[in-house]
């Protein structure tokens, strides 16, 4: 492949750096748009959200001719989430400008390109493990909220559904936790459809959704294998690459989640911002190596809290 122009700092910016948006980010379940838009975020170090509570709605009977009503009132509060920023490295070696030599000559920059592959995972990891991380927090009954440390005691929209205690995880916790959304008596209000929920779990909650010993869709002894009658093919006797969607709600496994945590959250209410895209600049040269150095800043938001849920301190 021709490379574009015989710079390093070329090299990156023209062409690694929109490969490996394409290649490694935009293959990644967060960053993909399928579950969670990717939106620009508003100018300055903070994503601001504002919020209504405490509403009065002043609707009446309506006869002809009648004045109009006093239209609803509310009461307002502002949220804000502060800008992340993630930072990698990575080094290559020189051999590149042999490569290079004569306005760019066809090379597959094997080494180089691995070593600015491996940084890109590992830049990407740092950021999904925070945002995972800042969704578990967001999406909460008791802590405050955002960084603005709006108290949901106060703010009953902000509250989200949660069950603090449940141990080994049963198959009620799960259907009271979805009908909790669903019923709009204390959460859920803007919630409508189970497909627009999602179920984020990690790994080892998986295995326990699998393992539920109650109702014939999870029970042990009615789904422990699957093979084909009319062949004889092979069998496979596991349960869990099975476990593809709850009560219509679909399962996404998150490996960096805390291990005794579900999610299930309303996903019109959350967004990723994006303050910068994968960058990657060429930092330092040193012993006949380069120094590039990769950045970007993302931020996940849950709005209205008050329409995900969370089952809690689950037996591992």
């Amino acid at each position: 492949m021709a490379m574009a122009g015989n710079t390093y700092s070329t090299l990156l910016r023209e062409v690694w750096t929109p490969h490996l948006q394409t290649t490694v980010f935009q293959n990644h379940w967060m960053f993909d748009g399928s579950r969670f838009p990717i939106v620009k975020a508003p100018p300055g170090s903070t994503i601001p959200s504002g919020y209504e509570y405490a509403l009065t709605s002043n609707t009446g009977t309506y006869q002809y001719d009648d004045p109009m009503v006093v239209p609803f009132t509310s009461s307002q509060i502002k949220a804000y989430f502060n800008k992340d920023a993630f930072q990698e490295s990575a080094r290559t070696f020189n051999v590149y400008r042999d490569y290079l030599a004569g306005g760019g000559e066809p090379g597959d920059f094997a080494m180089e390109k691995q070593s600015i592959a491996s940084a890109t995972a590992n830049l990407l990891d740092k950021v999904t493990t925070t945002m995972i991380t800042d969704l578990e927090g967001q999406i909460d009954a008791g802590d405050n909220y955002s960084d603005a440390g709006l108290a949901r005691a106060t703010y009953a929209t902000l509250k989200s559904y949660e069950d603090t205690g449940v141990g080994d995880l049963a198959l009620g916790d799960l259907e009271d936790m979805i009908e909790a959304l669903m019923t709009h008596t204390s959460y859920g209000q803007n919630v409508r459809s189970e497909s627009d929920l999602l179920l984020l779990v990690p790994r080892n909650q998986l295995t326990n959704i699998s393992r539920l010993e109650t109702g014939v869709a999870y029970n042990t002894f009615y789904n422990h294998m699957n093979t084909s009658s009319q062949d004889m093919g092979p069998m496979d006797a596991g349960r869990v690459f099975r476990t593809k969607s709850f009560e219509g709600v679909e399962i996404v496994v998150v490996p960096d989640m805390t291990t005794t945590t579900i999610l299930c959250v309303h996903k019109p209410d959350v967004a990723i911002y994006e303050t910068r895209p994968l960058t990657i600049t060429p930092k330092s040269e040193a012993a006949d190596t380069e120094l590039a150095l990769l950045t970007c800043s993302y931020n996940i938001v849950c709005k209205r809290p008050g329409n995900s849920a969370k089952l809690s301190a689950i037996t591992a």
